[in-house]
């Protein structure tokens, strides 16, 4: 046995200096070839977030295609997010830096100016510069997009909001009226015979600040509520006291039924669409959600009425692209910026999302929402990037819970005390409240 042992440990030292005697003898460059492993080429692709809604991917998967084709860049759809999980998804992707993709879809204004402040946004200033993108996009989508003067997103759609309602209705009673007082007997004839004026949804309360929004543009005008944005006004103002009361007038008369309360708008879109519901506040991206062409024909869209004497002006939203701080293709994720800007491919997004181009160069195509979306964009005398844009995120993360909660109460003294709380909380101390 010994001597078994003693052979296996002599072959095993024969073995090891065998190698090294070819390995010294061989030439090294045959050495590497031989023990090295071929290095694989990494892909050229970026990863992006887009919006979840059903004409997304219809637009984008083919600008991605065009793209690819035109300079070898793949672009992989990383996940599709309801807008409303929008922030809690920025602060994973951007803030603990889990999963993120290179490019992220998501919003101009307050939230992406926070994300900027945090660092996890990459400027892209020089491509502002390189593409004279300043002289392309309006002064409300370049503020919108900057933070302490720097760029960080790319402007690619801008819409507006407005009542949609179907022919059916106006069958029925006339024109819809454009003047507040006569709009309000409108939604009461509407009621007498059965259709809810509104819904009420406690789903996506976004949708219930548009209806705060809406009245102070109408009463008190853009320059008021930029500063209501701002923490500057407060909610004990006699000017938002009046657009509270004006509000509570609606649900007092039962305008806003709230049966839909639990439902989120896809799932009470199909009773405005049969007559239910007699208007539904929204952005013209809606109509990505009525499928049937003969349908489609049977919904317009308007401004929203007119209260006061005062210029008109509207809520435009732009969606934006903007590249993560940690991404490691950010020289692909800028190719595909500066290729999402062209004119021309503006113009493709925009007739599929019923939306219009952020370019002011651009057209909005044959679609009718996105037509009347501009139109009224065109005739206003200045635009509101949306509250929960242009508010402090923890503002208004907290704030539209309170305007949703109001369409079932209608109590007003509660809901100033809620959002008068909230601003003290939130926005500078130092601040110097406006009473009017």
């Amino acid at each position: 046995m010994r001597t078994l042992v003693i052979s296996f440990a002599c072959l095993a030292i024969a073995f090891v200096l065998s190698a090294a005697l070819v390995r010294a003898f061989t030439p090294a460059s045959l050495v590497d070839k031989v023990t090295s492993v071929p290095k694989k080429t990494p892909e050229k692709s970026i990863t992006i977030v887009l919006n979840v809604l059903p004409s997304v991917k219809s637009a984008f998967l083919p600008v991605f295609k065009e793209f690819e084709q035109e300079t070898g860049i793949k672009v992989i759809p990383q996940k599709f997010i309801e807008d409303y999980d929008f922030e809690e998804k920025m602060n994973q992707w951007l803030i603990e830096k889990t999963d993120t993709p290179d490019v992220l879809f998501g919003h101009n204004g307050m939230r992406l100016q926070k994300m900027a402040q945090l660092g996890a946004v990459h400027p892209i200033t020089k491509l502002w510069k390189k593409n004279n993108w300043y002289s392309k996009f309006r002064e409300e989508q370049i503020e919108g997009s900057s933070y302490e003067n720097n760029q960080y997103a790319l402007p690619y759609s801008i819409y507006t909001w407005g009542l949609f309602y179907k022919r059916s209705i106006t069958e029925k009673l006339g024109p819809v009226p454009e003047n507040w007082h006569e709009f309000k007997e409108y939604c009461q004839q509407l009621k007498d015979i059965g259709i809810a004026p509104f819904p009420a949804s406690m789903q996506q309360p976004y949708i219930a600040s548009a209806w705060f929004e809406y009245f102070v543009l109408r009463m008190h005008g853009l320059e008021f509520f930029n500063q209501t944005m701002l923490g500057e006004v407060s909610y004990k103002d006699v000017k938002i006291q009046q657009v509270l009361i004006e509000w509570q007038d609606l649900i007092n008369r039962g305008f806003y039924d709230t049966s839909y309360f639990h439902m989120r708008w896809e799932e009470y879109l199909p009773y405005f669409l049969r007559d239910k519901i007699g208007f539904v506040l929204m952005g013209t991206p809606l109509a990505s959600r009525i499928f049937d062409e003969d349908i489609r024909q049977q919904v317009d869209f308007i401004a929203f009425p007119k209260i006061n004497d005062i210029p008109k002006y509207e809520t435009a939203p732009s969606n934006v692209f903007f590249i993560a701080s940690n991404s490691k293709k950010i020289h692909y994720s800028e190719q595909f910026l500066e290729f999402v800007s062209q004119k021309e491919i503006q113009n493709t997004l925009s007739s599929f999302l019923h939306t219009s181009p952020a370019r002011l160069d651009a057209s909005p195509g044959k679609d009718k929402y996105a037509q009347q979306g501009i139109a009224s964009i065109n005739d206003a005398r200045g635009l509101s990037p949306f509250f929960d844009r242009g508010a402090k995120p923890e503002f208004e993360r907290e704030a539209v819970v309170s305007f949703a909660k109001f369409l079932i109460t209608g109590d007003v003294k509660q809901l100033t005390a809620e959002l008068e709380s909230l601003r003290l909380a939130v926005y500078d101390k130092n601040i110097l409240s406006k009473n009017h």
